[in-house]
């Protein structure tokens, strides 16, 4: 499910902020943008009812627990082609509004809610566009698209050490036995977590958790960006019309 934690990004701009807006150490570590500044520097407020996706960042992330328990579940970046990640329609959470007369006829008033699809912006044509559009096929709107891993990565990888045996799920993404998972990282109150960027991760808590993290943009000039780059074009290419990969 998306990740539930409430988010709050503090800019340069702010006044009176009581967290550090960078470290000296990480920028020359991290070869910053010209400014030397993080990119983002995020709060995190969630408790175990939250879960993030699978998913990875193009950021050197730091991040501090100041009160609580944070708990990563890792995957590295040379996991990528075992992970069936995927481009699907992105959209959006809407809650439904009912009408007056709605509410009369319920005796409880009940809100629901709706996912609204996200429209690709309407762009000049180009003759050299590459992009990758999704064109629905019942009346040709274009929507945006996400990377996402439908897989469930650990859940899937324990039914099959756990059992040793094949399952259903395990069946559908036969390449997850190949990935090298580093689950349950805890982050305690008080330890700092330096997750490099491009690695895949999961993050949860187990009770009300405060944190704060630091998003230091990646080198894309890096081997490892050249390498990472690869693998996806790689699997991209290795894809069978059915979904599966060889």
């Amino acid at each position: 499910c998306p990740d539930n934690n409430a988010n709050t990004r503090y800019n340069e701009s702010s006044d009176g902020c009581v967290f550090p807006r960078s470290f000296e150490w990480a920028e020359q570590a991290f070869f910053s943008n010209a400014h030397g500044s993080p990119d983002a520097v995020n709060l995190w407020m969630g408790d175990e009812r939250a879960v993030s996706s699978m998913h990875k960042d193009h950021y050197e992330n730091l991040f501090y627990v100041l009160d609580g328990e944070k708990v990563f579940s890792l995957c590295p970046p040379s996991d990528g082609p075992f992970l069936y990640e995927r481009k699907v329609v992105s959209g959006q959470f809407h809650r439904q509004c009912q009408s007056k007369q709605e509410q009369q006829e319920q005796k409880e008033h009940i809100s629901g809610w709706t996912v609204t699809m996200n429209p690709i912006e309407e762009e000049e044509p180009h003759k050299c566009d590459n992009s990758q559009h999704l064109d629905d096929e019942e009346d040709g709107s274009r929507y945006e698209k996400v990377y996402w891993i439908a897989a469930d990565v650990f859940g899937d990888l324990n039914q099959i050490t756990d059992t040793g045996q094949e399952s259903s799920s395990s069946s559908v993404f036969p390449l997850l036995q190949y990935a090298h998972p580093i689950p349950n990282v805890r982050v305690r109150a008080g330890e700092l977590l330096y997750l490099p960027s491009l690695w895949f991760h999961r993050v949860t808590q187990t009770c009300e958790t405060v944190g704060i993290n630091y998003w230091y943009d990646m080198n894309f000039e890096s081997p490892l960006w050249c390498y990472f780059h690869f693998l996806q074009q790689l699997r991209e290419v290795d894809e069978t019309s059915d979904g599966s990969v060889s």
